[in-house]
């Protein structure tokens, strides 16, 4: 009897220490609304590779990853309690390069996309249990910029160089989870979606594409 009291002694005392932990934990969290994130993510998808040579003597080489890199920067506060937030961040994501090439002879054509988008979000963010792992959803707008380069050497004329850049706004969702391994750093994984984000140009009878709709993101977020 004496074991199983002490027992259940031990108990209770850890498991108020954790609570009191926690809640020390989240009371130093409450004070730090602020934060600044680095990025790197991945997702969407493009057609550059699969381009293939409308006649013959012409050959054709490209190059494109779905990678991209971006800065983050936000502000959170609790609206209920201690475990419920609402938050309001912007991203500068820069999407990585696509490139095509096609070669006849002497004469070449070259095509390059590069991508920017600037996602806008309002958020909710939800602690479990006082703990450090929260998950969250929000809504937003994202600005995208794509900007086609066109380079074009014809032998005996030389180099000509062109350029049109497109853009748009289109809503988005987020979701994601965040752990805040102390109240200085946390470490967040989130989904976005955006809505008509798909960009085209007509390049040589063909239609080259890029697609920044989904996108998964791992961010290393500083509080301060």
């Amino acid at each position: 009897m004496k074991k199983i009291l002490l027992v259940c002694f031990m108990f209770f005392a850890v498991s108020a220490y954790a609570h009191a932990s926690a809640m020390q934990f989240v009371d130093r969290v409450a004070n730090r609304n602020l934060y600044i994130g680095i990025a790197v993510g991945a997702g969407g998808d493009d057609n550059f590779t699969g381009v293939s040579a409308i006649s013959p003597g012409v050959s054709i080489s490209s190059s494109s990853s779905n990678a991209f890199f971006g800065l983050e920067a936000g502000f959170e506060a609790p609206v209920i309690g201690d475990h419920q937030w609402l938050g309001f961040r912007v991203n500068v994501n820069r999407h990585s390069e696509a490139k095509l090439t096609t070669r006849a002879g002497l004469n070449s054509n070259e095509i390059k996309n590069s991508i920017m988008t600037v996602p806008i979000t309002a958020y909710y963010k939800h602690f479990f249990n006082h703990s450090a792992f929260s998950i969250m959803g929000g809504a937003g707008i994202t600005f995208i910029s794509s900007q086609w380069d066109f380079d074009t050497y014809i032998s005996g004329s030389g180099l000509t160089s062109t350029s049109f850049t497109e853009s748009r706004i289109s809503p988005h969702l987020v979701f994601g989870a965040e752990h805040r391994f102390s109240p200085l750093f946390g470490l967040g994984l989130d989904f976005r979606y955006t809505f008509n984000a798909e960009m085209q140009r007509d390049y040589l009878l063909q239609e080259l594409k890029r697609d920044v709709s989904f996108v998964g993101t791992l961010t290393a977020r500083f509080y301060f």
